[in-house]
């Protein structure tokens, strides 16, 4: 009998994952652990952008393979409506790049070598806090 080879990463397994992480971060907000919802966040978008990247890339050497490029490629290449962009802007008054490069970096906090205290201290007010501190 021959092995049936099985694809790695399918858009099914970021679906799931991005449903996993925004369950994740609401637990984490309700009580009050800020830090790790900003980081589930941040894994719930990365999973988003991801599944935008397997439908319009479909050999994987053009996949972007960080969170940084996923961003980028997004805002060139228009997954964000503008009518979308327009109203972040009205109603936040930042650009809405920058402000998802923040939560990218808050999630990167994650790792011991990018650790900032200043991100992770129980001063820290709402989620949004985290990444308005860092841009």
């Amino acid at each position: 009998m021959a092995k049936r080879k099985e694809k790695r990463i399918s858009q099914n397994k970021m679906w799931e994952a991005a449903r996993l992480y925004r369950k994740e971060a609401d637990k984490c907000t309700k009580v009050r652990a800020y830090f790790m919802a900003i980081v589930a966040r941040g894994c719930e978008l990365e999973a988003l952008l991801r599944i935008f990247d397997f439908v319009e890339n479909r050999r994987t050497k053009d996949r972007c393979y960080n969170l940084n490029a996923l961003i980028d490629r997004a805002f060139k290449r228009h997954w964000i409506p503008h009518d979308a962009l327009r109203h972040w802007r009205k109603a936040e008054g930042i650009p809405l790049k920058s402000y998802l490069h923040a939560i990218r970096e808050a999630r990167n906090g994650v790792h011991a070598h990018l650790f900032r205290k200043d991100l992770a201290t129980a001063r820290i007010q709402s989620p949004w806090s985290i990444a308005l501190a860092i841009s």
